[in-house]
């Protein structure tokens, strides 16, 4: 008896439980957007008839066709995307970028899915590259020389100049170009869509690669010529009387 009345507490216990309708948030990696790529994201929005506000950092536009057709500049480093029902509000901004829903329902849900999966698309390659991890992992690696042994901090050194170009790319990504829209339909490429990061991976290497080849030479002329500055002082050296 005592049983059965337990479970009828617990029965009346989860009836009265109700799930929080919670907001849901995400930040993104540095984002590279084309036009196909906005026009998707408001086409969800939109479904059902839902009215959106377009803004960049001075005008805001009802439709992507007025941003388009208005817009003085095809490429822009800030966008802001606002839907009242449901509250959405995706932020695109030089220093990152941002999206929130205002509820966790199944509806809210599914548009958040359905967007979340466009912006992730466009996160710039290799995603990894761009995160604070790996910009501390070659900033160790620049120090790394100074603690290991001659040989091999001799061929490590080689790696400096293809880490500084790197370091100083994703210094300019992170401060100017965190967010990077191009008003634009180009072709759906991979090497076009990550031309830049892998023109400057190119500068990379081929700096790298001359390191590579030049330095070992410039470090055996130095030892050779400090040998040859030391046998010449112990010449020189007058004899102890």
């Amino acid at each position: 008896m005592s049983a059965y009345i337990l479970d009828k507490v617990r029965s009346l216990r989860q009836d009265n439980m109700k799930k929080i309708d919670s907001p849901i948030s995400k930040e993104y990696s540095t984002l590279i957007l084309e036009l196909s790529h906005i026009e998707s994201i408001i086409e969800i929005l939109t479904e059902k008839e839902n009215e959106i506000e377009i803004s960049t950092d001075s005008v805001s536009f009802d439709s992507v066709s007025d941003l388009v057709l208005h817009s003085k500049k095809k490429r822009l480093t800030y966008l802001q995307i606002h839907s009242a029902t449901p509250y959405a509000n995706i932020e695109l901004r030089p220093l990152w970028a941002r999206f929130y829903i205002g509820s966790s329902k199944a509806e809210s849900s599914g548009i958040f899915y359905k967007i979340d999966k466009i912006l992730r698309s466009c996160e710039r390659w290799p995603k990894i590259a761009y995160s604070s991890y790996f910009i501390w992992v070659l900033i160790a690696l620049q120090w790394a020389p100074m603690f290991l042994p001659k040989p091999f901090a001799d061929y490590m050194k080689w790696l400096n100049g293809p880490i500084f170009f790197w370091l100083m790319w994703v210094t300019f990504i992170k401060l100017r170009r965190y967010s990077f829209i191009i008003l634009e339909n180009e072709k759906e490429n991979f090497f076009v869509r990550n031309s830049d990061s892998i023109k400057v991976a190119l500068i990379s290497a081929i700096v790298g690669a001359l390191l590579a080849v030049w330095m070992p030479k410039v470090i055996e002329k130095c030892q050779g010529s400090g040998d040859s500055l030391l046998l010449k002082s112990s010449v020189d050296m007058p004899p102890a009387n």
